[in-house]
């Protein structure tokens, strides 16, 4: 995968959502996500393991979104902290709520870049 991320990078446009993305790691290599429904699995689970204080706040922020309850949501995955996500959306509004997620916990666009 890291010889494909490298040959064909993926042009970002501010008018447009990416429809391609790769997440990489904290030293800017790719990671393996497969779908925007993994990028958001990846950021959440990412931001609860930064502070426990900044996922609570996630948690009552969005409650539509993150939840205890395994039942909430129409379609989940479930965080290693045992949280549900709803996973049930468009590209468009992962990016959305992910974009609205990180600055929530006072990190910033620059801070967290999915290409």
């Amino acid at each position: 995968m890291e010889e494909r991320f490298f040959k064909q990078p993926i042009l970002k446009y501010s008018y447009e959502y990416p429809s391609t993305h790769w997440e990489l790691d904290e030293s800017g290599q790719p990671t393996s996500v497969a779908s925007w429904r993994d990028v958001l699995t990846q950021t959440i689970e990412t931001l609860a393991d930064l502070e426990l204080e900044a996922f609570e706040t996630l948690t009552q922020e969005y409650p539509r979104f993150i939840s205890p309850d395994v039942n909430r949501f129409r379609r989940n995955r479930k965080l290693q902290n045992g949280f549900y996500i709803e996973v049930n959306l468009s590209a468009k509004d992962i990016y959305r709520f992910y974009t609205q997620a990180i600055e929530t916990v006072g990190l910033s666009s620059q801070d967290w870049v999915v290409e």
